[in-house]
């Protein structure tokens, strides 16, 4: 008699286990609301306010008279044009492209467009600067040098100063440039 009440016991166990694994949504407080949130699903949270975006070329110039291309892309056709949160990409890769047979120039690099529309339409600002020597900004790097992360610096205050600028979200990739560049801003002193 034990040993089928223990049967019976884990036999309703692992139901309920697999029940619960099945159908999480039924255990959730976003049950009912569309909301989902779990592991390589996140919808019904928020909603594209923008239709579309305007970009803006700048040149900035740095501590030394360098000039660094800076192209900035704002929400527009949405609910308001005030300021907005900042995505800030920082990079020795060219912000835009060039057509060889026509010479057309293409804002953006391949891909960059699919991530631009993405964050303007849920009200990013995106700023996307080029390093001293590169694309079309003036002046010759030394890779990973302390001035690369002074112009970071730099570029960071010129965004704060703008009025569309709600706040700013530094956004570093450690496998790549940016991360690696930016850090010495950490090590050496402020400009």
């Amino acid at each position: 008699m034990k040993k089928k009440m223990r049967r019976l016991s884990i036999t309703i166990f692992v139901l309920l286990v697999a029940l619960v694994i099945s159908t999480p949504e039924l255990l959730s407080s976003e049950a009912g609301t569309g909301k989902v949130s779990r592991p390589f699903e996140y919808t019904g949270y928020s909603f594209p306010k923008y239709k579309s975006y305007t970009r803006s070329p700048h040149y900035v110039s740095m501590f030394d008279g360098t000039k660094l291309a800076v192209d900035v892309y704002l929400p527009v056709e949405g609910e308001s044009h005030g300021s907005f949160p900042v995505l800030f990409n920082y990079h020795p890769y060219r912000r835009a492209t060039i057509n060889p047979k026509t010479g057309e120039i293409s804002g953006t690099l391949p891909g960059m467009e699919t991530f631009i529309k993405f964050f303007t339409s849920y009200g990013y600002a995106i700023v996307i600067a080029e390093m001293r020597g590169s694309g079309v900004s003036f002046g010759s790097r030394l890779d990973m040098s302390p001035p690369l992360a002074r112009d970071g610096k730099q570029l960071i205050d010129w965004i704060e100063m703008q009025p569309c600028v709600m706040e700013m979200l530094v956004c570093l990739e450690h496998r790549t440039w940016v991360g690696p560049s930016m850090r010495w801003r950490h090590k050496s002193p402020e400009p």
